[in-house]
């Protein structure tokens, strides 16, 4: 399921992970190779009612998620278990230079994500540390699951600078498309402006987090939930 190109390729990716800015990430397309197809029409019928965390007051509106591998569809469970696999890790680690690299089972915070119609997601900085494991969280990869995205429609998701003073990277949620971006406490990110999608699409992505014993001691803080953060104009 995953695809040769990127293999191939993964040292130059290397060098553009690393230099890229507002802090170290990569966009790639055509991620995945395999029943793609088939996982977007799985999660379009993901009932609400499974989905197992919610919006969350101004900051994440009319958006949810499933991290319960039991309740996502069979086909997605299987892609699920490929970005867990020790071939996605070990890619992961060429590609960033984070060694020792661990996926989370339990898929905490992460899993199938879905933002409706007039939903966002303030610009934030993740948890950094596991609450039950207590590993250090390193490394997101988000795989978009929307065909035939318009621009018009929003739903970017949005690299800011550690400052919070402007938008430094801009990438539309398009089919088959990662993103992998290290995880600090200086770097936010999020879709901060209402989704403009008709009211039966929806936008539907795959997150999944990775993590490893101990992190740099420059790196290091007390534990705390996702850091929500004002944009320049006053609001999320």
């Amino acid at each position: 399921m995953f695809s040769n190109n990127h293999i191939e390729s993964v040292h130059i990716d290397k060098i553009i992970f690393q230099n890229n800015t507002p802090f170290h990430h990569i966009v790639l397309d055509r991620f995945v190779e395999g029943p793609i197809d088939k996982v977007v029409s799985e999660v379009n019928l993901i009932p609400n009612s499974d989905y197992d965390f919610n919006e969350h007051a101004q900051v994440q509106i009319k958006k949810r998620g499933l991290s319960s591998v039991e309740k996502m569809p069979e086909t997605t469970q299987k892609l699920v278990a490929f970005f867990q696999s020790r071939e996605m890790i070990e890619y992961l680690e060429n590609l960033t230079g984070i060694k020792d690299l661990l996926p989370d089972p339990s898929l905490l915070g992460g899993g199938v994500h879905k933002t409706d119609t007039g939903g966002h997601l303030a610009i934030h900085a993740d948890f950094n540390i596991h609450p039950h494991t207590g590993l250090h969280r390193r490394l997101n990869l988000l795989l978009f699951l929307n065909p035939k995205w318009k621009e018009e429609w929003g739903g970017h998701l949005e690299l800011w600078d550690n400052e919070m003073t402007r938008c430094v990277k801009v990438v539309s949620p398009i089919l088959n498309r990662a993103v992998i971006f290290r995880i600090t406490d200086d770097a936010y990110h999020g879709h901060p402006d209402p989704l403009k999608t008709p009211k039966d699409i929806s936008r539907y992505s795959l997150a999944f987090y990775y993590y490893t014993l101990d992190r740099p001691e420059h790196e290091k803080g007390p534990f705390h939930w996702a850091t929500w953060q004002l944009r320049p104009s006053g609001h999320f």
